[in-house]
């Protein structure tokens, strides 16, 4: 009749639909942990009933809330044959044999999943609206209560076939196919028909179900008297078929199927996160995988792919071959296919990191794909498709009138749902290129997937996947927003995310079309081979073969800075325990570090750890000896010319005896030579003139030479090196400042034992000495121009390292370089305390700097570079600087995963051209940097293995600069424009009186001060600009000494 709106399953405005469903609205699964161990084997029973809602004539759900006939009307006219009707017992088992036809595959029959459907449909007592949320941050409550009223209407209905039950069997999976449609697709900005109160498709835990119950107790939903527990819950719409009204008024189906839903809903129940972003509804992995919208619905939801290799291996189904690169190799990858075992690869880049290599096949037979339909009447019908089947293989409108109307209780090869087909993009090619697959690359960081999964967000950050696709068309655009549909979707993978040799991908931008693939992965191509933190890794893939059932690809080192260095070694579980917590208070103090040392011209490395020490020898690249264990140790101190070593047990804070151990380094096996029980140290060992060990905090030496316990006669308790009549001595509240001629004493403050107190001293290269004071909050020089009267406070702060003590800027004068962990800055100061050019200098954004730096030119271009560990929670690295704050080409160098978030390694040291660092879980990774030269700070401790941590500075290779009494250059203030306060810099080449003059730009004085300059260093003033109105003002810098005054002005902008 005229005007009539009939409804059809296809219709030529699709393509709008599919803009809207480029991001669906998945409810992602609450899991809190993996709920069966690896390997998931043996038999999974499911037990699932048919549940539907008080009626309603709610136009905010779907259908009326029941399975009776006319609930959902478009179902029956104009109906779909997917997920045909009826909706009964038959129609779920159908869907149940889908998804036990799947895994079967999947897990190459080492599970079997049998099932059982409740033939009665049991009525909520509530309608459907009651049991969900909506809004965009929705409370999923309603469904626990769903959960909980379901199978009490089964606990009292007394239908649960209980024999084939045993109590609390956790391999036992509770479903819930609900009368409805899932509210699992975006519909805001659609055509389709809005119902935002359907309910969402998810699965609950038993641990999900507690929490949003309230209730810490519960253990599940009993059912005769509990002899079978429902812990857990799937939660699956009747179908997800929906309909809507296009442009023009014409009514219109979606035809979508609750196979690939169900599937990855059970995949939760084994233990698989969601690999989606579960925030945004984004694609993580695209159709390359189960876990993923895209993968969900490929096919329209008929059926997933296969399982991606992380998925398997996450299961236990698979175990990856690992492939050393020190030499190239060529190498097989078969797929999984008929008469072929699949092969997966795995490229470590550290114990946490990883590449996984498989091989995906669409069409191995070249046969095209098989379906298995079960019809509404229970015969089986079939029906084969290949890729010259657009209309199927692209989901064209109407592509469901190809299909028997039924469920699709089975498939030949689940992998022809992998992106691929026929490409018609070529109008050069007389032929169509036929696309089945190829090579896929994901990058694995295991530290990203243990943070995120307990709030199950492996996926959530675009930058940091703990599952990522290296998409081999470098556009790395899945999870990105475009306006194209579910099929063959960028967004959701491309036929070119693959690797093979015919790959042709061509990225759009601004400037135009290019190709971005090699046909090889390495450090410099696109997608590269870089860890999270941005270091490439050494090796490369290439030459790929075509996409066949049977690919191959090569293997083959790779330096990625091969003038800078080489990675020599890299291992995993390191013997000893290599972690400190950070908020220790003795480890805070006194760190760990590892020791740098030669014997006779060999470079070697002591690596301590919390309960023992191993000695490196880099040049094998292996361990010298079997590892000392002890049960806690100090820093080691290695002394009598590097041939002994000795350790003391943490200090217990108790009054009881402490042990000192003492090893023989010289023999092949190290052996313990003396056991001591002396007076514990609250601070750390040291060794003294005349062949003493100091035991610091106390007032005892023990000389090794005549096994004598010494006690100091003046009550000094930490002693600096003695330096030809120089040392600096700390009594209980005093400090002693000793040089030829004199001493200078120094009231201390200082409220804990163990709380870091060091004095030492500092040695220039036309002798003259410097003194320092390390304390917990504070750093502070003595300087000879007064002998050593004042204390010059350097750097204040709660939370800063021990300095490396370097003259990194060549004036033949120290510096100090530092991390502060509160600020989570890394700073260089001179003599003055004046912050030096260039810095502070700030990680990259979600890094944690901490440790002291390490003072080398690593690349022989006559400039220090300043090496520091740092972590994001994942990954530990060590950043490189150089002496003006610049970053150093080819760093970071990633260490290894941060097992336990809050933790510090024991810290890196250099060793001739060796550079050696931890990750806290035990990786250990050695580079070889051929052109290092000038090592000012080989590690925590200094250049001297005494643990005394003297600084000693060569002669300046640099000329003085050239200026007057005022150095212009260094005249200026920082920041600039400032807020609250402003640094003043100057520098005079003597002591000089400095007048500071400042003025509005109106010509009112808003400050002046008069101070003195020490001469020779850059100095700083600090003004304080809180009280200033925003604008523009002008600072008159005048010098002036006997015989000379200059003056500068410089602009100073204030905004608020």
């Amino acid at each position: 009749m005229a005007g009539e709106k009939k409804c059809s399953s296809g219709m030529s405005g699709m393509p709008l639909l599919f803009l809207c469903l480029a991001v669906l609205q998945l409810t992602p699964s609450l899991l809190r942990a993996q709920t069966l161990p690896p390997p998931v084997e043996g038999n999974l029973h499911i037990v699932a009933i048919m549940a539907e809602f008080q009626p309603d004539d709610n136009r905010f759900t779907s259908g009326n809330g029941t399975f009776e006939p006319g609930a959902i009307p478009y179902l029956e006219n104009p109906g779909t044959s997917v997920d045909a009707l009826p909706h009964n017992r038959a129609y779920f088992e159908s869907h149940l044999e889908f998804v036990s036809n799947y895994y079967r595959r999947m897990s190459d029959s080492r599970l079997s999943i049998s099932y059982t459907v409740l033939p009665d449909v049991y009525r909520l007592p509530e309608p459907m609206e009651n049991y969900t949320d909506t809004g965009t941050d929705p409370e999923l409550t309603p469904l626990a209560r769903l959960v909980t009223d379901a199978w009490s209407l089964v606990a009292g209905s007394g239908d649960l076939p209980l024999e084939e039950f045993s109590q609390g069997d956790i391999r036992t999976a509770f479903v819930i196919f609900h009368a409805g449609i899932g509210r699992d697709i975006k519909l805001t900005g659609t055509t389709l028909d809005r119902t935002p109160q359907d309910i969402p498709s998810v699965y609950l835990d038993r641990d999900a179900l507690s929490s949003l119950l309230a209730d810490p107790s519960f253990t599940g939903i009993p059912i005769d008297n509990g002899s079978v527990i429902v812990n857990n819950s799937l939660i699956i719409p009747r179908t997800q078929t929906r309909a809507g009204t296009d442009v023009t008024g014409n009514r219109f189906l979606v035809p979508l199927s609750i196979n690939g839903m169900l599937a990855a809903q059970l995949g939760s129940h084994l233990g698989l996160p969601d690999l989606f972003n579960t925030e945004t509804g984004e694609s993580g992995i695209g159709r390359f995988g189960l876990m993923d919208g895209a993968s969900i619905f490929a096919y329209n939801g008929l059926f997933p792919p296969a399982l991606s290799a992380w998925e398997k291996i996450r299961l236990g189904w698979a175990e990856p071959i690992e492939l050393a690169y020190s030499e190239s190799a060529t190498l097989t990858l078969p797929a999984d296919a008929p008469g072929l075992s699949q092969r997966i690869y795995k490229i470590p880049i550290s114990s946490g990191e990883y590449f996984l290599i498989e091989n995906r096949h669409r069409d191995p037979l070249g046969n095209g794909i098989t379906l298995t339909i079960r019809k509404p009447d229970g015969s089986v019908a079939t029906a084969t498709f290949t890729n010259s089947d657009e209309a199927f293989v692209n989901q064209e409108p109407g592509f469901d009138a190809l299909l028997e109307a039924g469920v699709i209780e089975d498939v030949s090869h689940f992998d022809f749902a992998l992106p691929g087909g026929l490409d018609r993009s070529n109008p050069e090619s007389p032929e169509p290129v036929e696309l089945n697959g190829g090579i896929l690359i994901w990058h694995i960081d295991e530290a990203v997937i243990r943070e995120k999964e307990p709030e199950n967000a492996i996926n959530n950050d675009p930058d940091r996947r703990g599952v990522k696709l290296m998409e081999a068309d470098g556009a790395q655009d899945i999870g990105r927003r475009v306006a194209i549909g579910l099929s063959e979707n960028p967004v959701n993978g491309s036929p070119y995310d693959f690797w093979w040799s015919g790959n042709n991908a061509t990225v759009v931008s601004a400037g135009g079309q290019f190709t971005l693939y090699q046909n090889r992965f390495g450090p410099d191509t696109t997608p590269d081979n870089s860890s999270h933190a941005g270091t490439p890794s050494p090796f490369e893939l290439l030459n790929f073969s075509d996409n066949i059932p049977e690919a191959a690809f090569e293997i083959a080192p790779a330096d990625p800075f091969p003038n800078l260095y080489q990675l020599i070694d890299s291992r995993e579980n390191f013997p000893l325990t290599v972690r400190m917590n950070r908020s220790d208070a003795y480890y805070s103090a006194y760190p760990l570090s590892m020791i740098p040392f030669d014997t006779g011209g060999r470079e070697r490395f002591v690596m301590p750890g919390t309960n023992g020490f191993l000695i490196y020898d880099p040049v094998t690249s292996g361990f010298t000896a079997d590892p000392v264990s002890y049960t806690s140790g100090l820093q080691p101190l290695l002394y009598d010319s590097g041939n002994r070593l000795a350790t003391a047990g943490l200090p217990s804070g108790t009054q009881e005896p402490g042990t000192l151990l003492l090893f023989d380094l010289t023999t092949p096996e190290i052996t313990t030579e003396t056991v001591l029980d002396l007076p514990e140290s609250p601070a750390w060992i040291s060794e003294s003139e005349g062949r003493q060990i100091d035991l610091g905090g106390t007032v005892f030496r023990y000389n090794y030479a005549g096994d004598q316990l010494l006690e100091d006669e003046n009550g000094f308790i930490r002693r600096s090196a003695e330096s030809t009549g120089y040392q600096a001595l700390i009594s209980g509240s005093s400090l002693v400042l000793r040089y030829p001629g004199g001493s200078e004493s120094f009231n201390l403050n200082q409220s804990e034992p163990n709380e870091r107190l060091h004095p030492g001293v500092i040695r220039t290269d036309d002798n003259r000495v410097y003194f320092y004071l390390l304390t917990g909050n504070r750093l502070s020089v003595y300087s000879p121009d007064d002998n050593y009267r004042t204390e010059r406070i350097l750097y204040t702060g709660d939370a800063f390292s021990r300095p490396a003590i370097a003259d990194i800027d060549k004036d033949g004068l120290p510096d100090f370089v530092l991390t502060d962990q509160e600020n989570n800055l890394m700073t260089a100061i001179n003599l003055n305390g004046t912050t030096m050019n260039g810095f502070p200098v700030y990680p990259p954004e979600g890094y944690r700097l901490h440790g002291t730096p390490l003072a080398a030119d690593v690349n022989a271009d006559g400039v220090q570079n300043l090496i520091a560990s740092a972590d994001n929670g994942f990954s530990s690295v060590l950043f490189a600087y150089t002496s003006d704050g610049a970053p150093t080409e080819g760093f970071p160098l990633t260490v290894g995963p941060v097992a336990v978030p809050g933790s510090a390694p024991v810290y890196p040291a250099i060793s001739g051209p060796y550079l050696a660092a931890f990750g806290d879980g035990g990786d250990l990774k050695v580079w070889l940097f051929e052109n290092m030269r000038d090592v000012l700070w080989p590690s925590a401790y200094g250049t001297e293995n005494n643990n005394k941590i003297s600084g000693f500075t060569g002669a300046s290779d640099v000329q003085a600069p050239q200026f007057g009494l005022l150095n212009r250059n260094e005249t200026y203030n920082w920041p600039n424009p400032a807020r609250d306060e402003t640094m003043l810099r100057y520098q005079t080449s003597n002591p000089a009186e400095i007048v500071i003059t400042i003025t509005s730009i109106s010509g009112r004085k808003v400050y002046s001060e008069t101070i003195r300059s020490r001469g020779g260093l850059p100095e700083e003033h600090r003004i304080d600009t809180s009280g200033w109105a925003s604008g523009a003002y002008f600072a008159r810098i005048t010098a002036e000494s006997s015989q000379q005054k200059e003056s500068k002005t410089v602009s100073i902008a204030i905004v608020k």
